[in-house]
């Protein structure tokens, strides 16, 4: 990883530990300045436990650690683990893609993990229309359902027992028993096919949703009874996509139509008033896990659009992506978006604390038709519009259980005078 991108993921954590100090009743004043800082010839000796300082290479600064990376034994520092409980992964972009993963028959449309990250989930064009790859050892699940036509989107439940799949051809829609693999019966018949991104699972496991083709263009399945809900709203147009927020708030639908998108309570089933009108037709749509924003994939420019959940306000100074937005996808921690998009370099993974460019992959394959990221973070998933298809990149170092990482901060030159960023462990 580049010095600049570890530079920004220190700092999204050092904002993280500082938040954290100041809710343990620290003073902002008394946690760190603002990175850069002048050098400290020693520690003032009165900071607190996370307090992150310059301090001279050549002098000793006992009961700190250096910025450095490394992991740390979490039962040696007691005091100092809690504040780190947001680095128990090392994100670097820069690895190699796994080697030994197995090839779509054609254009994946969607990578979707299983809850607990056993299992990636890619409906695709060509039978047998869906794929399910089990991530111990990357290997194909032999005996999952071949689906009626094309697959277009998929969701787990949230307890891993049922993924939905929804598909070209009657019944448009495929629920499948994760424990052996088999179609589950009784289940209602969509009105018609639908696009990718187009199903989603309520966070509670009481719903599906499902934008699609044809009149409602919107559809809710209660899952006690597998039976379509009434009352809910319609959509004016073809159904795109779907996302739900993460408290199970709000379901936010894409459509054909200006204003393109409309979101909807799910306590009462109305439609909020205020929300965004889009730039144009989008593509995906996701919420951030904290659900503090909702970020859109559109097919103009500036094809990436994110808004604040708060008000529905536009996010300045979010990056523009090359061509359409095809795929949105937060990592489970929210410090990093992924999109994919048709032109080179085909993915920008952005950094969310600063809405910057943290990383591309100029060696893809060709588009990059869907991203997601494992549960754990290890992996980010992609789906090209070219052989292989598919393909796996590590994309953090996960911490062993019982230790997590120091914060990463480059060593910094002041004249002739080195400065290691150290944390106060103690």
């Amino acid at each position: 990883m580049a010095i600049a991108d570890k530079l920004q993921h220190t700092l999204n954590t050092k904002n993280a530990i500082k938040q954290a100090l100041i809710d343990r009743g620290a003073a902002p004043s008394d946690v760190f300045s603002t990175y850069p800082q002048e050098i400290a010839d020693l520690p003032a000796g009165n900071e607190v436990v996370g307090t992150i300082v310059d301090h001279r290479l050549d002098e000793a600064a006992p009961g700190y650690l250096k910025c450095d990376g490394s992991l740390i034994d979490k039962s040696a520092y007691p005091d100092l683990a809690p504040l780190l409980r947001y680095v128990n992964k090392d994100y670097d972009f820069t690895q190699p893609f796994v080697s030994g993963t197995p090839s779509l028959p054609n254009l994946g449309y969607e990578v979707v993990y299983s809850p607990d990250g056993r299992y990636i989930a890619i409906p695709h064009y060509g039978a047998p229309c869906l794929t399910v790859i089990d991530t111990s050892d990357w290997s194909t699940v032999a005996g999952t359902p071949v689906l009626p036509g094309t697959g277009v989107s998929a969701a787990f439940s949230p307890d891993g027992e049922y993924l939905v799949v929804t598909h070209e051809y009657s019944p448009y829609m495929t629920i499948i028993k994760t424990a052996d693999w088999t179609v589950l019966s009784g289940t209602p018949t969509l009105p018609y096919s639908n696009n990718k991104g187009g199903v989603v699972y309520s966070p509670n496991g009481d719903f599906v949703a499902v934008a699609h083709r044809g009149s409602p263009h919107l559809t809710i399945i209660e899952t006690s009874t597998w039976s379509i809900m009434t009352g809910t709203p319609s959509l004016p147009n073809v159904g795109l996509g779907v996302a739900i927020s993460s408290d199970g708030k709000y379901l936010a639908a894409l459509y054909y139509d200006s204003p393109y998108i409309k979101v909807i309570d799910t306590q009462t089933w109305s439609v909020l008033e205020g929300t965004p009108t889009l730039s144009g037709r989008s593509n995906s749509l996701a919420f951030s896990p904290d659900g503090k924003y909702l970020a859109v994939g559109g097919e103009v420019a500036p094809c990436l659009e994110v808004f604040y959940t708060s008000d529905w306000t536009l996010v300045n100074g979010t990056p523009i992506v090359e061509d359409e937005g095809l795929s949105v996808r937060f990592s489970l921690d929210g410090q990093y978006l992924a999109v994919g998009h048709n032109w080179s370099p085909y993915l920008t993974v952005i950094d969310t604390a600063f809405w910057s460019v943290s990383a591309t992959w100029p060696s893809l394959y060709q588009g990059c038709y869907a991203a997601g990221f494992s549960p754990s973070g290890s992996h980010l998933c992609l789906t090209f519009n070219a052989p292989p298809y598919f393909n796996a990149a590590p994309a953090a170092l996960l911490a062993p259980d019982g230790y997590t990482f120091l914060p990463r901060v480059p060593a910094k030159q002041h004249g002739n005078v080195f400065a290691q960023p150290l944390i106060k462990a103690e």
